[in-house]
């Protein structure tokens, strides 16, 4: 659109709408090619926060590889704060949702939608 001379412009009031997915599947592609978006438009190396995010990633995944190697204990140590931080999530969700099942479904939601757009930047095509 930038090529064919349009301007875009910011309204604050603007409102937004879009189709809920359907599915897991859809929901996970969704934000898998958010990130391959954002590698190929370059805002991977613009957002700071999204990049440390894939980086550390993938670090936690090196660490957690390894760990089945190293001991039980380096393993642990790894997965309990995830954890911990995936159960304060949901049950944060119920508290504002009011809804018991965001225990649940909250964290594989974010889960989810984490690894799909690690997935989309640094697999995507």
């Amino acid at each position: 659109m930038i090529e064919k001379g349009c301007e875009f412009v910011f309204v604050r009031k603007a409102i937004v709408y879009w189709k809920m997915r359907k599915s897991w599947k859809e929901f996970a592609k969704q934000f898998y090619r958010y990130g391959v978006g954002d590698r190929k438009s370059g805002n991977i190396w613009k957002l700071k926060k999204n990049l440390i995010f894939v980086f550390g990633f993938w670090i936690y995944i090196i660490l957690l590889a390894l760990s089945i190697f190293l001991s039980f204990e380096f393993l642990t140590t790894l997965l309990i704060p995830s954890f911990l931080y995936f159960l304060v999530y949901g049950i944060m969700f119920v508290i504002k949702s009011r809804k018991i099942s965001g225990i649940y479904y909250a964290p594989l939601l974010v889960i989810t939608k984490r690894i799909a757009y690690v997935l989309g930047v640094s697999l995507g095509k």
